[in-house]
């Protein structure tokens, strides 16, 4: 979860998957104490088309040759990670995609993402898990908005928190973000709605944390404590953010409660048999 690569998945056993490493990633401790990187996955197919040899131009070869406004115009029918895996077929693809692919959002929809993913987290949280390290907070963050794109409910809910206008920082990259979506330059499907704290205005999950600690939205503390260097009388100092409490009567968790009930209570009833025969006839 600090972002250091493990290793590559070689075998799966039954309590954890086997690395080229040697190690073992227990099935345990997914997005706890790691996480599935499908972008470096991603960034090594692209890096190794770096390596091959440049394409002979042959009036044959028109699949290669395709003109980047073609190649963009097939890439919007398809999901992010499909184009990104169909540029990866030639290094010409992976040039023209690569000044659109992915559609990168600017820090304040970034922060307004971090917010939407953390009162995801929050609503359904069990405070008996508390005090929970931040590292694990920010994991669930990140799959709650991998999570909300199952639900065309939540995907709304999250694109119209996040694609508008907020504040005046980064404002001309909202506005072309915007204004790309307004034209069809740029496609919804084609943005990364997983939360990097990094590219966000916080740049660090301390910041972070202390942003929603000032909010009063979370309580977070800091812990400190003195770790034995190996092999010597030395102690290092280690700290850790906690995450220790969380007000469930703040404006911003009750309006996100609010809409979570409403999207129950929306939700279809199955139908009972009388119901559908009755339907059928």
């Amino acid at each position: 979860m600090g972002g250091a690569l493990w290793g590559s998945v070689v075998a799966e056993e039954a309590q954890g998957w086997r690395l080229d490493t040697g190690h073992v990633a227990k099935k345990a401790s997914e997005n706890v104490q790691w996480r599935w990187d499908d972008v470096y996955t991603i960034e090594l197919e692209l890096e190794g088309l770096s390596d091959l040899p440049p394409p002979e131009d042959t009036a044959e070869d028109t699949w290669e040759s395709l003109p980047q406004a073609v190649l963009l115009h097939i890439f919007q029918w398809l999901s992010l990670r499909s184009a990104l895996r169909a540029s990866a077929g030639t290094r010409r693809w992976a040039a023209g995609a690569k000044a659109a692919l992915p559609v990168e959002l600017p820090p304040p929809q970034v922060d307004a993402l971090l917010e939407f993913c953390l009162l995801q987290v929050l609503q359904a949280f069990d405070e008996t898990r508390l005090p929970l390290p931040m590292t694990a907070v920010y994991a669930e963050m990140r799959a709650a908005g991998r999570k909300a794109l199952s639900s065309a409910w939540a995907t709304a809910r999250m694109e119209s928190t996040v694609l508008q206008a907020v504040g005046r920082s980064s404002w001309s990259a909202q506005q072309e973000l915007l204004a790309g979506l307004a034209e069809g330059r740029n496609h919804r499907h084609h943005i990364s709605w997983m939360p990097d704290v990094k590219t966000s205005g916080h740049r660090s999950l301390e910041r972070m944390a202390r942003h929603f600690h000032n909010l009063t939205l979370v309580e977070v503390t800091k812990q400190r404590w003195h770790k034995r260097i190996h092999h010597s009388p030395n102690t290092r100092t280690c700290v850790e953010l906690l995450l220790t409490g969380v007000n469930r009567s703040h404006p911003l968790f009750l309006e996100h409660e609010a809409w979570a009930l409403g999207k129950q209570n929306c939700m279809p009833c199955p139908l009972s048999a009388d119901a559908v025969n009755a339907v059928d006839v």
